[in-house]
């Protein structure tokens, strides 16, 4: 899989209809973890869940749900990279680089920009068999 340049956002309530995406609380191995990287700053945050989905005006997406705990975690580094790039990465080779549009601060973001259908669905079971997170 070749990195992308993609946009990274803030999920929208209204696409799921909801006030607030709700954060999951994510205890011991119920959670996969996924590192992210911007500039010389790596972390680790807890995947709770990435499925694949459509915008608004039928763009291929992916969406990502982080357990509650690694909200503070994203949100600190999309806020240092607004502008920038960050790297989601798997066994330390990236997935995708995305351009942080605007602070996620909410824990649940969604990933747009050129994906075909068929791999958002590709990406969204990557991303959950490699966090190690099952149906």
């Amino acid at each position: 899989m070749h990195s992308r340049r993609t946009m990274l956002s803030l999920v929208s309530a209204f696409v799921f209809a909801a006030a607030t995406p709700a954060l999951a609380i994510c205890n011991g191995n119920d959670a996969g973890r996924i590192a992210l990287a911007a500039g010389d700053r790596i972390e680790v945050v807890a995947l709770a869940d990435a499925s694949p989905s459509f915008t608004q005006s039928g763009q291929p997406t992916i969406n990502l749900s982080l357990c509650a705990d690694s909200a503070p975690v994203l949100a600190s580094m999309t806020k240092e990279a607004v502008g920038q790039q960050i790297a989601l990465t798997l066994d330390g080779e990236p997935v995708w680089n995305a351009v942080v549009a605007q602070p996620i601060l909410g824990g649940a973001l969604q990933v747009t920009g050129g994906f075909t259908a068929d791999e958002v669905r590709e990406l969204a079971t990557r991303l959950r068999e490699a966090a190690g997170l099952t149906d």
